[in-house]
């Protein structure tokens, strides 16, 4: 697991990765990964901010 800390994509955008957001406590086990570039890593509204992800294997 990782924290974000810049405003750009940490990863190769094919990476397949999971993301926690602000709103949430830990990641989603149910969630599917998706590639890297699907998620909006720029976003800064609190609620959908990403604030840790994690490459999926």
């Amino acid at each position: 697991m990782r924290r974000v800390l810049g405003d750009a994509c940490p990863v190769d955008g094919k990476t397949l990765v999971q993301v926690r957001c602000l709103f949430e406590q830990d990641f989603d086990e149910a969630q599917m990964p998706r590639r890297a570039r699907s998620w909006d890593w720029l976003e800064k509204v609190e609620a959908t901010a990403i604030t840790h992800f994690r490459v999926a294997f």
